[in-house]
């Protein structure tokens, strides 16, 4: 059970509620680094133009949890944005009718 705790942790730990936001976990390396990743894909992430590999556990675990938060703000939408897109978006279809 310890074992299985570790990989979990590893691997990026429990997704908070927002799970969908959080795009990229972190794994360790044959070698013992870290490798930021793609969780659809399994592919490397590359920010803001670097690889995200050899990195150490803190490192790793900073960067990571500094994209899913910012991919969750990216994402965010205020709540009176969407409801007046979507109303505009309404009246511009009502008006086509008349």
């Amino acid at each position: 059970m310890v074992r299985a705790h570790a990989v979990w942790d590893d691997e990026g730990g429990a997704p908070r509620q927002d799970s969908m936001h959080s795009e990229y976990g972190k794994r360790i390396e044959a070698d013992g680094s870290w490798t930021i990743y793609h969780v659809f894909s399994g592919v490397p992430a590359t920010i803001g133009g670097d690889l995200m590999r050899g990195m150490n556990s803190n490192d790793a675990l900073d960067q990571m949890t500094k994209t899913n938060l910012d991919n969750s703000r990216r994402r965010a939408v205020p709540t009176g944005t969407l409801k007046g897109r979507f109303l505009a978006a309404w009246w511009v279809r009502l008006c086509k009718h008349f």
